[in-house]
């Protein structure tokens, strides 16, 4: 055998021997890969849609001119909507999710959508016209808050698309209840400006267009996060009134939440009761045990530390992952049994995680602290500055305590 032909030899050798090593989800994704590369860039007759008219959307991606047709729409760009990803490579993974019939409107326009499964923000609809050979695909990543893309080559703006496609693309957004963040075109000339959305408006909008629990929570949370505690109440109103009986845990949710609202409006009696329903739709859980802290906080506003001190031992029963002891030392430390709190801490120290440690050594050196053990509130929250060195309540805490030291 010639030397060269034995060379040839071990490198087709060596390439299937790098294949069969491969990681089975690797092989896969190149595989596919190299199927989309090798598919044809020009697409001669875009008619191929009409005969899946009123099909699933999954039989369209096994025809072999879908992948082509993808290619004549969007325009080359890798790593915007997803990092590793090209704008063809995230169409065609978000029209693999659970798929919508297609759809031929005046036998002329193919309107197709669908959404990734299990990841109901990461949504598509691509809409084409046929006889025009021309198309528009929208987008959104994955993100809770998430981004539109607009993407065509034949299209310099959604102005520009015919008014079915605006309309479609207004009725599909409604549909999906897609809450957006902002909005951007790609075309042939490049990436345009990002169009930002303010949050509130955006789910507002969506609210008139369609009243639905989910939407009516995510703006209470919203209203609540930005401190408009007042105003999320009625919202909340709406989700115990619109979800539906057997989804407890939505419903025991907006009960504590509306509850924490009402408790910063000094509505005591109505955040208990409130606090009440969360408990009983919602008993054994982590949610439950924040739930009874939560009833112990206003017990104690009301001076009712025997009723305080029963729900902090619930939070703890109910679930081993919620911070309980914290929550009951620092009930102790009001209290000043600072020695029942710092039993609670060296016991919440041996549970907790590492997020929590800071936190909790933090507060055990305070605790020091307020008994003039300053070497060990010193020690204590050393540590803290370890676990977390940009905390600045910890650097401060510990400037004051070598300060104290140092005048003594």
């Amino acid at each position: 055998m010639m030397k060269a032909e034995k060379t040839s030899l071990l490198l087709i050798a060596l390439a299937l021997w790098q294949v069969n090593k491969m990681p089975p989800t690797e092989a896969a994704k190149r595989e596919t890969s190299n199927q989309r590369i090798h598919q044809s860039k020009t697409l001669a007759d875009w008619n191929f849609l009409s005969k899946y008219a009123g099909r699933s959307t999954n039989e369209l991606l096994r025809d072999k001119n879908f992948v082509s047709l993808l290619k004549a729409i969007a325009p080359v760009r890798n790593n915007l909507v997803e990092s590793g990803s090209s704008l063809i490579d995230s169409t065609f993974d978000r029209m693999g999710g659970p798929p919508d019939s297609i759809k031929l409107v005046e036998n002329r326009y193919a309107i197709v959508s669908a959404s990734m499964n299990n990841f109901a923000p990461a949504k598509c609809l691509l809409l084409c016209d046929l006889v025009g050979k021309k198309g528009l695909i929208a987008l959104t990543d994955g993100e809770e808050w998430p981004s539109l893309y607009l993407i065509s080559k034949q299209y310099d703006a959604l102005s520009d698309c015919p008014p079915l496609f605006q309309s479609e693309l207004t009725d599909w957004l409604n549909r999906e209840r897609v809450p957006l963040l902002s909005r951007v075109y790609v075309s042939k000339k490049g990436i345009g400006k990002r169009e930002e959305f303010d949050k509130l408006n955006s789910l507002s909008k969506l609210i008139e267009k369609q009243a639905d629990y989910k939407l009516y929570e995510r703006r209470a949370d919203l209203l609540a996060e930005s401190g408009r505690l007042r105003e999320s109440i009625k919202d909340y109103d709406k989700v115990i009134e619109l979800c539906p009986a057997d989804n407890k845990l939505t419903i025991s949710r907006a009960y504590a939440a509306r509850a924490t609202a009402l408790k910063s409006d000094n509505k005591l009696q109505e955040a208990l009761s409130d606090l009440d329903q969360a408990i009983k739709l919602n008993p054994c859980s982590y949610e439950a045990a924040s739930y009874f802290a939560r009833r112990a906080m206003i017990y104690e506003l009301l001076n009712d530390t025997e009723r305080a001190h029963s729900d902090f031992d619930a939070a703890i029963k109910a679930n081993k992952g919620y911070p309980g002891y914290l929550q009951r030392a620092l009930f102790f430390h009001r209290l000043n049994q600072n020695d029942k709190a710092m039993a609670d801490l060296n016991e919440e120290l041996k549970r907790c995680g590492s997020y929590l440690k800071p936190k909790v050594l933090r507060t055990k050196a305070e605790i020091l602290v307020c008994q003039d053990k300053l070497s060990e509130g010193l020690q204590a929250i050393d540590q803290a500055i370890k676990l977390e060195p940009s905390s600045k309540e910890a650097i401060m805490l510990e400037k004051q305590i070598k300060k104290r030291l140092n005048s003594k």
